[in-house]
């Protein structure tokens, strides 16, 4: 019994608890309602049948005579084929058919066909231009665009792998010939006479000597005195090097 102080809209749906049936401990199924015999059941009523004195047996068209009919005791011996007909259906139009061959020998129909239509069909590809490269890559093209569409109906999964891999690649392409860093530039060693010039202090031609021009980089100190033995008071500038 539901309580009477339930509220729905803050307690919820209330649902009655669940009594255990002890004598269903292992399960009773779903209650089906039960039954008892019946003495006077005789089965499933039908229509009770009588006998038709006029009945002749199931109906069947009449036979009559033909009097076209033969038996034909050699039936390979067939007139001269003269026409064949073809039952097609297509969606493209201008399809024809020409050099019509019956024959039981593989070898002459594949020869009679070298003669006939490749020698034809090469001939007219020539003429509508369907063997120069410009028409090959449409053709390509509109061979991929089909396999494209049939994987994103069929199996959309092996379409977005493909597709992840192919932008993996020209990603990778990208980094490699825009972000990697440039080769650095090979220096030549050095001879054996110049890396073995400076080992001394000896001067070489190499060496530069700057002079001295600038206030901060020389100092004045006094000459020395004269032969004669009257200094003059004259200065010597001489270059300090560092």
């Amino acid at each position: 019994v539901k309580p009477t102080d339930w509220d729905d809209e803050e307690d919820g749906d209330w649902e009655a608890p669940i009594v255990e049936n002890p004598k269903c401990k292992v399960g009773c199924g779903e209650w089906q309602r039960p039954t008892i015999k019946n003495p006077e059941y005789k089965g499933k009523w039908f229509a009770p049948m009588i006998d038709n004195p006029a009945f002749k047996g199931p109906w069947a068209p009449r036979k009559i005579d033909n009097t076209n009919y033969f038996v034909d005791e050699h039936p390979h011996n067939v007139h001269s084929i003269s026409a064949v007909g073809f039952e097609l259906l297509t969606n493209s139009g201008g399809v024809l058919f020409d050099n019509i061959l019956v024959t039981n020998s593989e070898a002459d129909a594949k020869n009679f066909a070298l003669n006939t239509w490749a020698a034809r069909n090469a001939a007219e590809k020539k003429a509508s231009g369907e063997d120069s490269l410009s028409a090959k890559a449409v053709k390509s093209m509109e061979t991929a665009q089909a396999l494209v569409v049939d994987l994103a109906e069929n199996k959309p999964m092996v379409l977005a792998a493909l597709a992840g891999g192919l932008l993996v690649a020209v990603i990778s392409m990208l980094y490699v010939c825009c972000c990697s860093d440039s080769p650095k530039p090979v220096t030549k060693p050095a001879s054996k006479s110049k890396a073995n010039a400076k080992k001394t202090d000896a001067p070489s031609e190499n060496d530069v000597v700057a002079e001295a021009t600038d206030d901060d980089d020389s100092e004045i100190t006094p000459a020395a005195a004269s032969p004669g033995g009257g200094g003059s008071g004259a200065k010597k500038r001489t270059s300090r090097r560092d």
